[in-house]
């Protein structure tokens, strides 16, 4: 039968009887766990079929049929992969229906999912319930299509929120790693597409609310960085303000809050590529703007308060702002690097270092401007007790390697020198990367 079903996609009266037939079939396999490949070969001939099925109000209802027929497959049984097709099927069967019938299917797929969130716990295996699961993850795709109204995102950002929550709050959930990064990504994407203040705050008291009740607060805090994201792009006020925010997490005497804030740029900078069909609405200007702002709210904060956080999250924002922009800044932030560099905390040097070879990959005459000081200190971080700060300090040096050799050929004695005593380390690691650097040097010519 599925394997005829292709042939019969161009014959609705045919294709229609025979898909609602198949869908019965696959319903009986779900029902036998030891059957399992049988579905899993059913699910993907109906997904290839459903691809390529008729468009027309006669097929609508024959869709909306198939939507409660796989909304009713018990989920928890089944390997990840199936309840992949499944989801990916719902939303092909959505696709395909007329545009004033998918408002009426996007219900249908909410209501499946809340079902399944009804019937979960939160401290078993079934977090969220594994419908939430696969709906929350194909939510852009379902938002994106014509007949789904401002109504339906907002439902959407609230099942994926609801799903999201109970993932972050669980001590250990069935609900696979994938599945929270999609969760996520979705919800760059609905915010991003319905900037709304008043639907933001809810969102925020969400994250709050579950933060200070969380084991762990660093999920929410991750995931509250997503919505903020697709807040930016879409050039929102409100996205922006959200920085302070940021800021303070910085404080936080959670190691692991403050490091996530940390890197927080590493998340808002990049935006994530996407399919054409869900692709976010991104500001020109989005970056340029972002930089801007948290330049100069950490510049302030750690003048303020003299805080170490804050110049890391100062080169974690160098290490992921274009080109372009990081040249009119350079001049202002070199000075800063370097006061970095001079910390005796590895951390914080090690964070400068990768923010100077950064600088010198790839804006090589800019960079030897900065040679007469950076590389004596490049010297002195080979004697350092922190492995990570002597490797660092050595792929500096490696880089240097690539500039014009007339900008650099007066530090070519000292450099070869200084790696000499490096061929010594106490770690293998770092004595490979000692001799392939000072080999480099020694060949480096004109």
């Amino acid at each position: 039968l599925f394997a005829v079903l292709p042939l019969l996609a161009p014959a609705p009266h045919l294709f229609l009887p025979c898909l609602s037939e198949a869908l019965a079939l696959a319903t009986e396999s779900a029902a036998h766990s030891q059957r399992s490949s049988h579905l899993e070969t059913a699910l993907v001939a109906l997904k290839e079929t459903a691809a390529q099925g008729p468009c027309g109000q006669e097929s609508d209802e024959v869709y909306r049929r198939a939507l409660h027929t796989l909304l009713d497959v018990e989920l928890s049984a089944l390997p990840h992969e199936s309840r992949s097709t499944i989801g990916i099927t719902c939303r092909l069967l959505v696709s395909r229906s007329t545009s004033s019938a998918q408002e009426q299917l996007c219900s249908v797929l909410l209501s499946g999912a809340g079902n399944a969130e009804a019937g979960a716990g939160v401290g078993g295996d079934t977090v969220a319930g594994p419908g939430v699961g696969w709906v929350a993850s194909h939510a852009a795709h379902i938002s994106a299509l014509p007949g789904c109204s401002l109504e339906c995102i907002e439902s959407h950002a609230a099942l994926v929120l609801g799903a999201v929550g109970a993932m972050c709050a669980a001590v250990r959930g069935s609900l696979e790693e994938h599945v929270l990064v999609a969760c996520r990504h979705t919800l760059t994407w609905l915010y991003n597409h319905c900037v709304r203040k008043d639907w933001f705050q809810p969102a925020l008291a969400h994250f709050s609310a579950l933060s200070e009740s969380s084991l762990s607060h660093t999920s929410p805090f991750i995931t509250f960085l997503h919505v903020v994201r697709g807040l930016m792009a879409a050039n929102a006020k409100i996205g922006f303000e959200q920085l302070d925010t940021v800021c303070e997490a910085m404080k936080s005497s959670d190691e692991a809050l403050a490091a996530a804030a940390i890197g927080a740029f590493q998340t808002l900078m990049v935006v994530p590529r996407t399919p054409d069909s869900v692709s976010l609405k991104v500001n020109p200007l989005y970056h340029q703007k972002l930089f801007v702002k948290a330049k100069a709210l950490l510049l302030a904060a750690h003048e303020r308060e003299n805080n170490a956080n804050y110049l890391r999250a100062l080169c974690s924002l160098l290490a992921v702002t274009p080109e372009p922009m990081l040249r009119q800044e350079i001049t202002s932030l070199v000075p800063l690097l370097f006061q970095t560099l001079k910390q005796d905390e590895a951390s914080l040097k090690v964070s400068a270092l990768l923010a100077f070879n950064m600088i010198l990959s790839t804006m090589p005459e800019k960079g030897s401007e900065y040679c007469s000081t950076l590389v004596p200190l490049l010297l002195h971080s080979l004697s350092s007790r922190s492995v990570a700060v002597r490797k660092c300090a050595i792929a500096c040096l490696q880089t240097m390697t690539s500039m014009p050799f007339h900008r650099v050929k007066e530090y070519k004695q000292s450099v070869v020198q200084g790696l000499a005593a490096a061929l010594d380390d106490s770690r293998r690691s770092v004595r490979l990367l000692a001799a392939a650097c000072r080999n480099a040097w020694i060949t480096f010519e004109q």
